[in-house]
């Protein structure tokens, strides 16, 4: 399998928070906010590397990221450098810098079976005992996560809603208008996008605020824009939506404020709030996967004690 080289502080995620203490583990400032390192993203589980190294290696052939963890006995195959003619075996001889450099792939995998594994039977890898003792720590303390605002749990928008209340093609099914919402309010962190492609020209109104224009076909997901649906109106059997959203040109960096006549159904969808889905809740587990004792090139490791909060600096 091939490699791509990352960085831990890369993967990082980061929250803005009230309070001056900046210097304490986790906080540094930026501009004028206070930013609190939270955690990991879900990709570090599926990195390779040392617990003492800033450098990550992430494989991103079609199944390797399929092959879970087993004990030392129950593991039946392990990693090794490729024998492959592509794999660039000079570049572990290069310093921790100029790796972190190289910004393509070079370096590959080979994963081998260290045992006869039989037909059906699950291929596992040994992760090493530092993922292990982290999962361990993990599963004993364990709380599940809450709701910050309401105490509700995380749920993805199929927990909430069910498959086909979120479906764009159910005519069946209704999107709530902002009012019916004070009366029936969504679960706070789910969202309402409805797809929608802004006119290529300028179309602001000198007596409004706001851009009156009536909904076009779109098929490209990157039209799908935060808004807020105004209005619901029944026509020969089928619904039509007014909807509010304010859009900003990624090249004018402009912001216009786009009133939406004659949505219909499919047009509109729920969403979950950036950051709400299970992946980014707190106390989740994140751990990088050990590599065979010697794999991993000593003059790679720069980091003088574990610390997975660690913040990297030029």
């Amino acid at each position: 399998t091939p490699l791509i080289t990352l960085e831990r502080e890369q993967l990082q995620l980061w929250e803005e928070v009230d309070g001056t203490d900046v210097g304490v583990q986790n906080k540094i400032k930026k501009e004028d906010k206070v930013l609190e390192m939270v955690g990991h993203q879900l990709l570090l589980n599926y990195c390779y590397g040392h617990v003492n190294s800033s450098l990550l290696l992430f494989p991103y052939s079609p199944t390797v990221n399929f092959i879970n963890h087993g004990s030392k006995e129950e593991a039946n195959a392990e990693i090794v450098w490729s024998s492959y003619p592509y794999h660039k075996g000079e570049w572990l001889n290069l310093s921790l810098k100029e790796t972190k450099e190289l910004q393509k792939t070079g370096l590959m995998f080979d994963i081998v079976a260290t045992k006869d594994i039989g037909l059906g039977e699950e291929v596992l890898l040994y992760y090493g005992k530092d993922w292990e003792d982290s999962w361990n720590e993990h599963i004993e303390d364990w709380t599940t996560a809450e709701h910050e605002q309401d105490g509700m749990m995380h749920k993805n928008v199929t927990d909430t809603l069910g498959v086909h209340l979120n479906q764009r093609s159910n005519s069946d099914s209704i999107i709530l208008t902002v009012e019916e919402q004070k009366i029936q309010p969504y679960p706070p962190y789910l969202e309402t996008v409805c797809r929608f492609k802004p006119p290529a020209e300028k179309c602001q109104d000198e007596n409004n605020d706001y851009c009156a224009i009536r909904w076009s076909l779109s098929m490209n997901e990157m039209h799908d824009n935060p808004c807020d649906v105004i209005s619901r109106s029944s026509i020969d059997g089928n619904d039509w939506y007014f909807a509010r959203m304010n859009i900003t040109n990624s090249t004018s960096n402009e912001t216009t404020r786009y009133h939406v006549e004659f949505l219909p159904r499919y047009a509109i969808r729920l969403i979950n709030r950036i950051y709400t889905k299970d992946q980014y809740s707190r106390g989740v587990f994140r751990e990088v996967i050990g590599l065979p004792e010697g794999l991993f090139p000593d003059h790679w490791i720069d980091l003088k004690e574990e610390d997975d909060n660690y913040i990297y600096q030029d």
